[in-house]
């Protein structure tokens, strides 16, 4: 059974897929949206002043929808990100809450919490939360994803390949 963060962080990817395979459909079919008088269809100087002064050819198009295809890539990967991120930072709370070794899990970090912050908490859960959304963002400061999922592999005691995080070829 897959939990609800496996659940919404799938989503999410298939979200983001289908916006890379729209902009696809846009680039390959630009030609079929264009306009008599405009660059496209529908374009009116009041609501796209900006795309109304393009010229109306194949190349103005061409060069329109590629920078829209390429924007759309760029919020890809910003977006893959942070759903990545998350969905780790949810991993290693439930790690925690569920069980796992609390050595492992802490290992090499030092996690500081004062005394009226913990009793602030109305149940360990927050307390554990806290504590792993700290040790998160000191892996994360190490500024590198490779880094960063080999540590999360390693403190979750996955058996997950080294070749398979290092290869820079996965499919989503």
């Amino acid at each position: 059974m897959n939990s609800k963060g496996y659940k919404r962080f799938t989503d999410r990817l298939r979200y983001f897929r289908e916006d890379n395979e729209v902009a696809e459909i846009i680039v390959a079919n630009k030609e079929l949206l264009k306009g008599e008088a405009s660059i496209f269809a529908n374009i009116t100087d009041v609501n796209h002043p900006i795309l109304s002064k393009r010229q109306n050819n194949a190349n103005s198009r061409k060069l329109v929808v590629q920078h829209l295809r390429k924007t759309i890539y760029v919020a890809f990967v910003k977006d893959m990100y942070e759903e990545v991120t998350e969905y780790i930072r949810y991993i290693l709370k439930e790690a925690a809450i569920n069980g796992a070794d609390p050595n492992r899990l802490v290992g090499e970090h030092n996690v500081n919490m004062k005394a009226n912050e913990i009793l602030s908490k109305s149940n360990k859960r927050e307390i554990i939360s806290t504590i792993m959304e700290q040790i998160f963002q000191q892996l994360e400061n190490e500024r590198s994803t490779i880094t960063l999922i080999s540590k999360i592999k390693n403190k979750l005691g996955l058996n997950i390949p080294q070749a398979s995080i290092d290869n820079d070829s996965v499919k989503f």
